[in-house]
């Protein structure tokens, strides 16, 4: 099956819509859950601003690789103007034919490992 996935679109460094971003593959911070969109437990799946190219992993919304590496130089110093911070990723659900996301609580990857707890 496919995995979909909710996040705000606005980068937390300026708020550029990450809308007309692509999604690339990067190197998995924790190898020991499974990303199941690239089906190798080393890479992840990520959303990359289209302004300064940092990329979001689209399960936890949290920062990989560098923060604001474009352009050369200048993208350097614009990330000084703001910490990096991860996107808001919202929970959702299948409803019928429909797909829906609960946008008034944000999801916390960490909530999901303690239902998993809680189910063995």
């Amino acid at each position: 099956g496919e995995t979909l996935y909710c996040l705000e679109n606005s980068c937390s460094h300026l708020g550029t819509p990450l809308e007309t971003g692509l999604v690339e593959q990067r190197p998995a911070i924790d190898k020991k859950r499974t990303f199941p969109i690239s089906k190798d437990p080393k890479m992840e799946d990520c959303i990359v601003c289209p302004t300064h190219k940092t990329a979001f992993a689209l399960d936890s919304g949290e920062v990989r690789g560098a923060w604001c590496p474009y352009p050369p130089v200048l993208g350097k110093m614009m990330g000084n103007v703001k910490n990096p911070a991860p996107v808001t990723v919202f929970e959702i659900r299948a409803k019928g034919k429909n797909i829906e996301a609960r946008i008034n609580s944000p999801f916390r990857p960490e909530d999901i490992e303690k239902k998993d707890k809680e189910k063995s």
